[in-house]
């Protein structure tokens, strides 16, 4: 499921639940947050510890999960949070059978 703290992740998760719930047993709802790797602007990095640069992708991470996981608080369903770094997966060619 993909998530980034958006009002529209939001909404589709809670309808991933409420769909879960028709499941016998409860599925593991596998979370996943993307951070594209934008650059700072070199200005702002120039002014910025190595330390804050590293830190820079968690917190973006951080910020996308933490609204999943309050969702997913109090139900029977276990969050697994994953995240990657790198340009977004071309959804348009995903099961495309064109040559």
């Amino acid at each position: 499921m993909p998530v980034d703290g958006s009002a529209g992740a939001t909404a589709a998760l809670r309808e991933v639940v409420r769909i879960a719930r028709w499941f016998r047993d409860a599925p593991d709802i596998h979370l996943l947050a993307v951070y594209e790797g934008e650059s700072l602007d070199v200005e702002i990095a120039a002014m910025l510890s190595a330390e804050a640069l590293r830190r820079h992708p968690q917190q973006h991470f951080d910020t996308s999960l933490r609204t999943a996981h309050e969702v997913l608080s109090g139900t029977e369903f276990t969050a697994i949070a994953h995240t990657a770094v790198g340009p977004p997966l071309a959804w348009s060619s995903i099961g495309s059978r064109n040559p």
